[in-house]
């Protein structure tokens, strides 16, 4: 009976169990079939009805993420130069209500353009398919321009990863072309004369500007989730056009259109052949992230020095050079006694090759007893040398806890190692001080002739009075050393404090915990600068000593530094993205991309961005 009773109960609690399974599975397809039905509706709403950025900037101060603004209006706060100090000038055309950004050729560099970051943080967010669309038109006229016309978009990914620098399909370039010209033969080397020249031409075709308008139209695709997307317009040589109007716009899409370019393609199809406007197109697939996982390949203590240290007092000499710079290594560790980190760029077998016959030669093993030789190669489609990333391989590799960065052609004065050790011990303040040693160029100072290297500051000084030595680039850019203060180095026998000006990059010795330097920066050009305005940012202290001192071996360009215009145009645009990405991760209260000249040194921006108006009545 108990076991009949017990086996009913039993059956009981298994059907019961097995219905509350069912409707749990009921509930869960639900629950999923809900799921999709909403994912559905969200795609096709966000594919018909895109995200477009309107064009008042008020609304970005109220509250919205609304930047791009036709007419420029207000663009001192957005829009910045991209190039060098150029002023920007507005032309307004009261007649008919138009404003045109003007841009003409850069006074000293073969290219000329704007950029402006743009916050997306609140339009992207993670999905599991899918990707996201964005595009970016530019409406123009090409005044006199026969060079290239550009628009370059660059993003930073909400996983902290920028585009590689070395894929281009995030740029489309419109070559022009004679025929696209509209006001051939125009003289535009003085403002006047460009808007005496623009009044003209506005009086005969103010009725007919838009279809003398050309658009040119960049779309490009994320898998990622944007933190923000850096854009530029820039020209390219000779010429001048008139922007008009800029929009950007963003989207959901399921699927990922074949890349594809359409060049010259006429505007407004029911016109003649000879029509001016034109639409030039770029579908450029998708964005290419730098890959965290493919790591540059390096062999850490190639040669490795087994010189006595102290990891707590000692300085090591860390440095960066290829193998046309290693007899330069050499000199630079005869007069110091303290380590050195060097890291080699090898580019090919035959780099590692002559390599090896130096270190191998007898005469070079004295020289070579402080020095750690650890190699880096050259990676798969790299262009510029990639000197910051090399530095912070010197860096991570030093055994002691301080580090004092040089460029390799550079020699430290004698007993310098003592008297900075010395100094770190009474001035060092928890690591937040950098130790400034002054840098000096000196006449007839050459691989051929290092015999003149003066023993002492005071035959350092005597050599600056007769005029035979100076600061490092004090004849064409003393801007770059100017805050070191040479006059009261002169005069000083304890170290002395100083600040921060634009465009400083000293040599010194900090602390290895410091923030490494920005390793897109490579190619020369703002790799010591950046780091240095970043520090300050940090509130970092500033302290020159008052005796070592370096001096520059005189040398002939290396192969890799000649850089092409599409080599100096990736360092500019890499320069204004690392200023945009430090502010985005160590200052997010003044990350404002409409307004960030708190923050950022991009050229006249720290004061601000020089733009002038002109009005135009016809």
């Amino acid at each position: 009976m108990n076991y009949n009773h017990r086996k009913e109960n039993i059956i009981s609690y298994s059907f019961r169990y097995f219905n509350s399974i069912r409707r749990l599975y009921k509930i869960l397809i639900c629950l999923v079939v809900g799921y999709l039905m909403i994912l559905y509706w969200k795609s096709k709403s966000i594919v018909m009805e895109p995200i477009h950025f309107q064009y008042n900037i008020l609304d970005y101060i109220e509250g919205g993420n609304y930047i791009f603004n036709p007419g420029f209006v207000n663009n001192s706060k957005g829009w910045r130069d991209f190039s060098r100090y150029n002023k920007m000038e507005i032309y307004n055309i009261t007649k008919y209500d138009k404003r045109y950004l003007m841009l003409m050729e850069s006074s000293d560099l073969p290219w000329n353009g704007i950029m402006q970051p743009v916050d997306l943080r609140n339009q992207t967010t993670f999905l599991a398919y899918g990707y996201y669309e964005l595009t970016m038109e530019v409406d123009y006229i090409n005044l006199c321009l026969d060079g290239n016309f550009n628009i370059m978009l660059k993003p930073f990914s909400k996983d902290y990863t920028a585009v590689n620098s070395y894929d281009s399909n995030y740029i489309l370039t419109v070559p022009q072309r004679i025929e696209d010209q509209v006001l051939k033969g125009m003289k535009h080397s003085q403002a006047d004369q460009r808007s005496k020249e623009l009044e003209r031409f506005m009086r005969f075709n103010g009725d007919k500007l838009d279809v003398l308008t050309s658009r040119a139209t960049l779309t490009m695709y994320s898998k990622k989730p944007i933190n923000y997307v850096n854009s530029y317009i820039y020209t390219e040589k000779n010429g001048v056009v008139l922007i008009s109007n800029v929009s950007m716009s963003l989207r959901h899409v399921s699927f990922l259109p074949e890349v594809s370019e359409k060049l010259h393609q006429k505007r407004y199809p029911r016109l003649g052949e000879d029509a001016i406007a034109k639409h030039h197109e770029r579908v450029g697939g998708l964005f290419q992230y730098t890959d965290r996982n493919l790591k540059r390949k390096t062999v850490p203590f190639y040669r490795k020095s087994y010189k006595p240290f102290s990891r707590s007092d000692d300085i090591t000499v860390v440095g960066q050079l290829d193998v046309t710079r290693f007899d330069r290594l050499l000199e630079c560790s005869r007069n110091w006694d303290g380590l050195i980190s060097a890291v080699l760029y090898i580019k090919d077998d035959q780099d590692k090759a002559q390599l090896d016959q130096m270190l191998a030669d007898d005469n070079n093993k004295r020289a070579l007893d402080n020095i750690d030789i650890h190699l880096a190669y050259k990676k798969e489609r790299e262009t510029l040398y990639p000197v910051n990333e090399l530095r912070n391989i010197a860096i991570d590799l030093s055994k002691t806890d301080w580090v004092f960065t040089i460029d390799i052609d550079f020699v430290i004065s004698p007993r310098a190692h003592d008297f900075i050790r010395a100094n770190i011990k009474e001035n060092a303040q928890s690591g937040n001080t950098m130790f400034v040693v002054a840098a000096f160029e000196l006449d007839g100072y050459t691989m051929n002739n290092t015999e003149i290297y003066p023993s002492s500051k005071e035959k350092m000084i005597e050599l600056m009075k007769d005029g035979q030595s100076r600061s490092i680039h004090k004849r064409i850019s003393s801007v770059a050393h100017d805050a070191t203060d040479y006059d009261q180095w002169v005069r000083s026998v304890h170290p002395y404090k100083v600040f921060y000006q634009e465009h400083w990059e000293p040599y010194g010795v900090f602390h290895r915990s410091i923030l490494p330097y920005d390793d897109k920066l490579a190619g020369y050009g703002w790799d010591k600068v950046s780091h240095t305005y970043q520090l300050s940012t940090l509130n970092f202290h500033f302290v020159v000593l008052p005796d070592p001192f370096i001096i520059h071996l005189a040398h002939n360009s290396t192969s890799w530094a000649q850089r092409t215009v599409q080599d100096r145009i990736m360092i500019f645009s890499n320069w204004y993205e690392s200023i945009t990405e430090f502010t985005f991760k160590y200052h997010p209260n003044l990350f404002n991309p409409i307004d960030m000249k708190q923050i950022s040194t991009l050229n006249t921006d720290r004061v601000h961005t020089i733009w002038q108006e002109f009005e135009i009545n016809t």
